[in-house]
């Protein structure tokens, strides 16, 4: 077998599937033991029935809601984006942002270690015990 992705003449397993590119063409790929797939088949975490996606920008061209072919197209869509959908993985749910981590958050978080180093054992194990109980009572029930 001869895989069309890499060339190789000795594959032994291959794995052909259809996507669409940015032009909207449907495009083939393929994969042998070669080029990097292991047979193990990657399906990204997004939901999709084959709907319109009204939660999303409407495609420029046709001024609609997009309709996207399969779930790794939404899911390259939502990446280059910076988008993530959130919620359970059969029902979906609307978009937000992706926040990403500031310089800010590594400050803080320096300052708490360095007060914490300058804590006894016993204050800490305080402190520790402190932290515990608040997120009990944020979760409704015992944490461990």
């Amino acid at each position: 077998m001869i895989c069309n992705g890499c060339g190789n003449a000795q594959a032994y397993r291959s794995t052909i599937w259809s996507e669409k590119n940015e032009q909207g063409e449907i495009v083939t790929l393929e994969c042998c033991d070669r080029c990097g797939q292991t047979g193990s088949a990657f399906v990204p975490d997004v939901y999709w029935d084959g709907k319109p996606e009204i939660n999303l920008a409407d495609d420029p061209v046709t001024g609609q809601p997009r309709t996207f072919a399969s779930k790794g197209e939404k899911a390259r869509y939502l990446q280059e984006r910076g988008l993530c959908e959130a919620g359970d993985k059969f029902h979906g749910a609307p978009f937000t942002g992706v926040t990403t981590k500031t310089n800010n958050n590594r400050e803080i978080v320096r300052n708490a270690i360095k007060w914490a180093k300058g804590l006894g054992i016993d204050q800490r194990r305080q402190e520790l015990l402190k932290i515990q109980r608040a997120a009990e009572k944020q979760q409704g029930g015992r944490t461990r």
